[in-house]
């Protein structure tokens, strides 16, 4: 992205806010505040009228971070930037597409069938609100802690709302947009939505340049094949594009939340990433926990973007509370039921016991020093295989057969994952047994420390999505040796 320092409102701008051109990018805008007696109330929406009572409500109780995961310095004001998805409240005629819909439809189709022209034409498609299935909601919060206040503080969000998962676009908006409300106001939002105004249709794999005022938002937007069929329009366009369409010059297949920071989430549980992706692949469902939602939702957000260029194909919550509608479902299956394949992201520790029958969970992050959380001993734990590798060379990646490292697998198996209640740790618990193995010489590679730090992130981001691709690549060959030429064709 590319920002100037100085952003700030023009007084002379003559640009209108268009809100249906906003909307190929916008659902809306909105503000909403903790209020002491009422609780979050939103206080703007623009466009007014856009949005139900019911997905107003679902706006504003995923808007603001637990009381747990709240940070404790009383003379600061902090900012956090999360997003979350939610599902719409109407009635729409096409739901999720199954799996065994998608292969059926694609099998009839052939990949040279593919051209840009459908796969624009979807992407047209996915630029109106109208037909879309989910909510994209992101959100820049600020608590400001006063001692002069009630109950010594308050807080306010802001949120971005989209039909598109369009994580590279808004985090950066929301670092212009965000300061720049709590500075001038309401005056920001009318700003910010004329430009959005005259931003051109979002075109899915494409590098787009949006301008911002003096600032220019250079981002790229995952693949139509990434994007999920979700827009109530299943057709042999829609379904075709789960096979990927790649252009020429890209080495790395893309997909959703390609920008999320998949080493740095689970840099503590890097060995534990083959079982995390077997585990989307076959669609299990997975509870995350972390102690702050920006946590909560990269860790989401790379588990989805573990599976690139793989259409994602069940539901993800990157920011789950007890106030979405389906919790009441999950909360209500018995024994016997099956849990229904989702990557819920959450910070209330209240899911552990709520969500018993949820096979697969996976906990990460590291509590801030000043949270009323405790503060975790043991970082990188798991069910299965425990120890933090550090340099992550062979001499540390042995410490896993370390006795202590074994007594405390021994440990965390018996505990369980309710041990998160009174100590946070990053770990795994699940009995899958995993297929494939840990590559331990992509991992020995990871670590450069003469590398800049933001050189070594990309390097490991790029290791790391070309191991895994790999093994997409093994797993199609055994199925279907022409989506294996489309990847050495593309990629």
């Amino acid at each position: 992205m590319s920002r100037s320092p100085s952003f700030s409102v023009k007084s002379e701008l003559s640009l209108k806010p268009d809100p249906e051109r906003m909307q190929r990018w916008v659902v809306a805008f909105c503000t909403i505040r903790f209020d002491l007696e009422q609780g979050q109330l939103i206080e703007d929406c623009y466009p007014p009228g856009c949005l139900t009572q019911d997905e107003e409500l679902e706006v504003a109780y995923s808007s603001f971070p637990d009381s747990v995961s709240q940070h404790q310095n009383r003379s600061s004001i902090h900012d956090c930037i999360f997003f979350f998805r939610f599902q719409r409240h109407k009635n729409l005629p096409q739901g999720n597409v199954t799996p065994s819909e998608i292969t059926e439809i694609n099998d009839k189709i052939t990949s040279s069938e593919l051209t840009e022209e459908k796969l624009l034409k979807r992407s047209k498609s996915f630029s109106s609100s109208k037909g879309s299935r989910y909510f994209y909601g992101y959100v820049f919060n600020r608590q400001r802690h006063d001692e002069r206040l009630k109950r010594g503080g308050e807080q306010k969000s802001l949120v971005i709302l989209s039909h598109g998962p369009f994580s590279s676009v808004f985090r950066p908006l929301l670092q212009i947009m965000g300061p720049l409300y709590f500075d001038v106001g309401k005056k920001a939002i009318e700003h910010i939505a004329s430009y959005v105004s005259i931003w051109p249709s979002p075109v899915p794999g494409k590098l787009m340049e949006l301008p911002i005022g003096n600032a220019m938002l250079k981002v790229n937007l995952p693949p139509a094949h990434s994007l999920p069929l979700e827009s109530g329009m299943l057709s042999e366009e829609s379904a075709a594009s789960v096979a990927p369409f790649l252009p020429y010059n890209q080495s790395i297949p893309q997909g959703l939340f390609h920008d999320s920071d998949l080493f740095g989430t689970f840099r503590g549980l890097l060995l534990q990433l083959w079982v995390l992706w077997e585990l989307l692949l076959i669609g299990e469902p997975i509870l995350v926990i972390a102690p702050t939602p920006p946590q909560c939702c990269e860790a989401v957000a790379s588990l989805v973007s573990l599976i690139a260029p793989l259409l994602c194909s069940i539901d993800f919550r990157p920011y789950f509370t007890i106030h979405d509608p389906q919790f009441a479902h999950l909360n209500s299956l018995q024994e016997g039921d099956t849990f229904p394949p989702m990557v819920l992201g959450v910070t209330n520790l209240f899911f552990l016991k709520a969500l018993r029958k949820i096979p697969h969970i996976v906990s990460v992050g590291s509590p801030a020093p000043n949270s009323n959380r405790v503060a975790f001993a043991s970082r990188a734990s798991s069910g299965k295989i425990s120890g933090r590798p550090e340099g992550f060379g062979l001499q540390q990646l042995s410490l896993k057969f370390s006795p202590s490292s074994l007594l405390n697998v021994v440990k965390l198996r018996r505990e369980g994952p309710l041990c998160l209640m009174t100590e946070h740790k990053e770990a795994i618990w699940s009995s899958y047994a995993a297929t494939t193995k840990p590559d331990t010489s992509i991992l020995n590679r990871l670590i450069d420390a003469g590398l800049p730090r933001l050189l070594k992130v990309l390097l490991h981001l790029l290791i790391l999505q070309l191991s895994l691709l790999l093994m997409q690549m093994n797993f199609f060959q055994a199925y279907k040796p022409e989506v294996l030429g489309s990847f050495c064709q593309n990629g």
